[in-house]
């Protein structure tokens, strides 16, 4: 651009003077004073005039010439300074764009250095041990350590930097740092690295292992020479794998007492809990039995300061078997006193601070707990590898008590077998291979004549079915196929003579071979009572015929018996009736005789007067006497008519069953005024609480019969060796058309034993003194029957007794056929 605006003005100015050197009049001056014009004859002329001259002109064009040419050449520079410029420039912007990338990339490093960094801090500082960089010195004084806070081992990072004072050396156990100063020593000679497991003491006084893993960084320019590496705390690595050390010399232990055939079972349970207490640091095991909700302690392992015995029981929600029993899962607790169980029944009834324990199963199902207590609280915690421990404890423990119980159980089998009465024994192939005792017995042969021989020579050769030998072919096959055949056989001793036998076959492998057992059972004393019974059917019709009849003769003799004896019982009510009608009839008939004699007399001695002369007050004497008696006899005669009416329609009620309606009050007041005179003899009252209203359509003979019999029960029996008490009647509706009765006393009660029996007929208390012991029973006949309802009995002894009648309103309720 800069070439173009200088090169524009230099060609318009280069091509004037051409032009004006024809243009221009003479007399045109172009010196460097400046153009002038001088007119013809004068002076200085004015501009515009061009003289006419000719070497004027020259001189112009001359210097046109060569002002032209100095301004081409001042054109050529002027261009080559401005390219020069322009390729300066262009270098220049090169060279920026370099230094920009340059720049762009060291930027980019920076940060790609500066992330890297972070990750590596970040990475350092969460990592689970500690990175270090120490000087190879006699402590290596720690140069660089990673945590922010604190090493591994509870120390302050600042403290193992060199300001800080403490080193990494004299961390490490004495007992650990000759050999690890040597190997230290010997990866420095080498220039290599080394690995190594030493153990550092922590800021807690405790000890822990470490792993660690370093390499020697050779000295630079005369600088010292470093130890980088890092740590990692495996304390709890190392325990579990010394655990798993002592838990495999304990099993080892175990199956090693488990292989000695010798050994009972409480001998192996025994070690194993010694083993158990041992390996836990914890002086008290214990396994028990749980049945019934009680544990008995089968096994156990502890001093006689503990107060735990073998065969103690406890009900198991006040044991320490209840946590892991109901909780399904192993329960450890380093200090019962300061967990959840603080408030379980067995920690306040025994005590032990520390526990842990576990089901006990035996063929899948639960058999007790094992237990390990303490009475001191634990100070660490029960690792992962002691409760595995104690499962794996458990488990062999509940293994050991299921061998056990198998091998018991396989003996109690062989003596079953072994004394077993049925013959038995095994066939292989169609060959007896054994036998027990008893078939020897029952076929009367030697072992070594049944042992390797066919089944068929205890057998004849015909059956009652078919051959033997094809019978026999076909029932080994089915049992071998895993069908279980049941057959009666003919059998033949060895020393003659056949029998019958019921035999049972069935199958099963052994090693991979398929046998079959058989058990024959001796039924000829059963085919035998058979036979007989079949004799006995052909004249069984006849006996039975016999029998039936004489049956039925006695239940009617029963039934006379019965209906006798219950005619007797009202006649005897109705005889208390008749002395009670005595009784009471005596007092106003002799109020009535008493007055109309007094009044004899009082008329007898008023005639006298009479016939001598009597006066006014005489006559008014004699009239108020007359008034007098005659309102003694007739109140006297009328309560004698009332109570014969009465008495006459309990009678009438007593040796009839006819049903009318009736009041439930009216009924039980002419009950209450027959059992007046027996109960006025006694020191007992009759307390009657029937409301009135209470109507019935129903049979009033029967129901006065039930209440005389309960009454009179109550007075033998209630109150026996008392010297008072009392009889209540109440009712009340129960239900729809339905009443309630009770009678009630607060005597002495029924025993349960015989509370079973009281409606029992001749069950009595007062056998052979006056009771038959068929009251109470015709009271339940006469209610369930005649009367259509329910009785029931309830006492307690001590307490007295409530006897509760349920009573249809009507007949349409009972489910009784009327009888007029």
């Amino acid at each position: 651009m800069l070439l173009l605006i200088a090169a524009v003005p230099l060609g318009v100015h280069a091509a004037v003077p051409q032009a004006a050197v024809q243009q221009v009049p003479a007399g045109v001056d172009f010196s460097p004073t400046g153009l002038s014009a001088r007119g013809e004859g004068q002076g200085a002329a004015p501009v515009g005039t061009v003289a006419s001259d000719d070497r004027g002109a020259s001189r112009l064009a001359q210097r046109a010439q060569h002002l032209t040419i100095a301004l081409s050449v001042f054109a050529a520079l002027l261009l080559a300074v401005v390219g020069l410029l322009s390729f300066i420039l262009r270098q220049r912007r090169k060279v920026v764009e370099a230094l920009r990338r340059e720049i762009a990339e060291r930027r980019a490093a920076e940060r790609a250095l500066q992330d890297s960094e972070t990750k590596l801090r970040t990475l350092i500082e969460h990592f689970p041990g500690t990175v270090f960089r120490c000087l190879d010195d006699e402590n290596w004084t720690a140069h660089f350590m990673s945590g922010r806070d604190q090493h591994i081992v509870g120390y302050p990072t600042a403290d193992f930097l060199v300001a800080g004072g403490r080193t990494l050396g004299g961390c490490v156990h004495p007992e650990d740092i000759a050999w690890v100063s040597e190997l230290v020593k010997h990866a420095v000679e080498e220039a290599g690295s080394w690995e190594m497991e030493y153990r550092m003491l922590g800021a807690d006084g405790q000890v822990h292992w470490m792993a660690e893993y370093g390499a020697v960084v050779p000295p630079r320019d005369g600088g010292p020479r470093y130890l980088d590496g890092f740590v990692l705390d495996i304390t709890h690595q190392k325990q579990a794998a010394l655990e798993v050390e002592r838990q495999v010399r304990a099993f080892a232990v175990l199956n090693d007492i488990a292989s000695r055939s010798a050994l009972t079972l409480a001998e192996q349970l025994s070690t194993a809990l010694s083993l158990g207490a041992e390996f836990l640091g914890i002086e008290i095991a214990v396994i028990c039995e749980i049945h019934d909700e009680r544990c008995r302690v089968t096994a156990i392992h502890a001093s006689s300061e503990s107060g735990l015995v073998q065969g103690s029981e406890f009900e198991l929600a006040s044991s320490y078997c209840d946590l892991p029993v109901r909780a399904g899962y192993i329960q450890a607790f380093e200090s019962v006193g300061a967990s959840a169980a603080r408030d379980h029944p067995s920690y306040r009834m025994l005590g032990f601070e520390t526990y842990i324990g576990i089901r006990l199963e035996v063929g899948g199902r639960l058999y007790g707990c094992l237990g390990f207590a303490a009475a001191e609280a634990r100070q660490t915690p029960f690792s992962a590898g002691e409760k595995y421990f104690v499962e794996l404890l458990a488990r062999w423990i509940g293994a050991a008590i299921e061998r056990d119980q198998a091998a018991q159980h396989m003996r109690r089998l062989a003596h079953m077998v072994r004394h077993s009465n049925d013959a038995m024994f095994l066939v292989r192939d169609g060959i007896v291979i054994d036998c027990n005792d008893a078939a020897l017995v029952m076929y009367e042969r030697a072992r070594e004549d049944i042992i390797g021989h066919s089944p068929l020579t205890l057998s004849p050769p015909m059956q009652r079915g078919g051959a033997s030998a094809e019978l026999a072919a076909r029932y080994l096959a089915a049992a071998r196929a895993g069908q279980p055949q049941r057959f009666e056989w003919v059998h033949s001793r060895g020393g003659g003579g056949t029998f019958d036998a019921e035999v049972a076959l069935s199958g099963f492998d052994e090693n991979g071979e398929r046998l079959v057992i058989g058990v024959a059972r001796d039924i000829s004393v059963r085919k035998q009572r058979e036979r007989e019974v079949l004799e006995l059917n052909a004249t069984l019709e006849g006996r039975v015929a016999d029998r039936t009849r004489e049956l039925e003769a006695a239940l009617e003799h029963l039934r006379r018996t019965q209906d006798e004896l219950l005619q007797s019982e009202k006649l005897a009510s109705l005889g208390a009736l008749v002395a009670g009608v005595a009784h009471e009839l005596n007092t106003p008939i002799g109020n009535a005789v008493t007055a109309s004699s007094t009044l004899n007399d009082v008329y007898r001695q008023f005639n006298a007067r009479v016939a001598t002369g009597f006066t006014r007050s005489v006559f008014n004497d004699f009239l108020a006497c007359v008034d007098e008696a005659g309102r003694i006899i007739e109140r006297n005669l009328s309560r004698a008519a009332e109570l014969i009416g009465s008495f006459k329609q309990l009678a009438v009620d007593q040796t009839s069953d006819q049903r009318r309606p009736f009041d439930l009050r009216e009924v039980v007041q002419e009950v209450g005024l027959a059992m007046k005179p027996s109960i006025r003899r006694t020191p007992f009252r009759l307390v009657d609480e029937v409301p009135a209203g209470l109507k019935l359509d129903s049979y009033p003979g029967p129901l006065g019969q039930v209440l005389i019999n309960l009454i009179n029960n109550a007075l033998v029996h209630a109150f026996e060796g008392r010297d008072r008490g009392a009889i209540t009647l109440t009712a009340a509706p129960a239900g729809e058309d339905w009443l309630r009765l009770v009678v009630s006393d607060d005597g002495c009660g029924i025993s349960a034993v015989n509370l079973k029996r009281v409606f029992d007929p001749f069950f009595t208390t007062r056998m052979g003194q006056g009771g038959s012991g068929l009251g109470l029973h015709i009271t339940h006949q006469l209610v369930t029957g005649i009367l259509g309802g329910r009785v029931r009995i309830e006492s307690e002894e001590g307490k007295g007794t409530s006897v509760t009648i349920e009573l249809p309103c009507g007949p349409e309720r009972s489910g009784q056929s009327v009888v007029e």
